[in-house]
C-alpha cells in the first residue's frame, strides 16, 4: 500500500487484555545465633499456569499501512501460547561479620523450570534456575556502602516440538549471567 518506504517499522498502542499476575504462596524463617550472623530461608510457590498459558495480545491504531496490510489492518490480535508452568522455588542465605566493620552477604536461589521444550522460543525472556550472590556492606554513620555480585548459571536447552512454530524445532537456546551491583544509601 505505502510501496513498503517505512519498512517494517511502525508505533501501535499495545494491550495485553487478560493479563494478571500469579497467586504466590511462600514462607520463610530466619535465625540470628549472634550478632550481625543471620541465616535465613524461603520457599515459594508461583501459580504461572493459571495466568501465563497463553498472552493474548492486542495492537491497534497502527501509523505503518504495509505493516498494517501484513497483519490485516491497524488492529489485530494473537494469542502467544506460553505454556507456563506453576513454579517451586527455594531460597536460601547467611549474613556474617567481616573485618573493618564490613557486613558479608552469601546466598543461593533455586526456581524450577517455568515451560517445557514445546513452549521454549528464542525470543521469550530467560528464567535461571540456579543463581548465587556474594555482597559486602560498609556503613559510616549515617552513610553506607554495599557492593553485590550476582552469577546466574548457564541454562541451555533445545526445542523439541514448538506449539509456537515449527520453524523453532530443533532451535538451541542458552544463556549465562554475571551481573555486578554497587550502591550508596543515606539513612536520615
Amino acid at each position: 500500500p505505502n510501496g513498503g518506504t517505512q519498512g517494517l517499522a511502525g508505533d501501535y498502542d499495545l494491550t495485553l487484555p487478560r493479563f494478571r499476575l500469579p497467586d504466590q504462596f511462600g514462607t520463610g524463617a530466619a535465625w540470628s545465633p549472634a550478632e550481625r550472623w543471620r541465616f535465613s530461608t524461603e520457599l515459594k510457590w508461583i501459580r504461572w499456569s493459571t495466568t501465563h498459558d497463553e498472552m493474548e495480545v492486542e495492537l491497534r491504531n497502527g501509523n505503518n499501512p504495509d505493516l498494517n496490510a501484513l497483519l490485516g489492518g491497524e488492529n489485530t490480535s494473537a494469542s502467544l501460547p506460553l505454556g507456563w508452568r506453576d513454579q517451586g522455588t527455594a531460597a536460601t542465605g547467611m549474613e556474617f561479620p567481616l573485618p573493618a566493620g564490613c557486613q558479608g552477604r552469601v546466598g543461593y536461589h533455586y526456581a524450577s523450570p517455568l515451560h517445557g521444550k514445546g513452549t521454549a522460543a528464542p525470543f521469550f525472556p530467560v528464567f535461571f534456575s540456579h543463581t548465587g550472590t556474594a555482597g559486602i556492606s560498609y556503613d559510616q554513620g549515617a552513610w553506607g556502602v554495599d557492593v553485590a555480585w550476582v552469577h546466574c548459571f548457564a541454562e541451555e536447552w533445545s526445542i523439541d516440538r514448538s506449539r509456537i512454530s515449527p520453524d523453532l524445532e530443533g532451535a538451541q537456546v542458552g544463556a549465562a549471567l554475571d551481573l555486578a551491583v554497587a550502591g550508596v544509601r543515606y539513612r536520615f
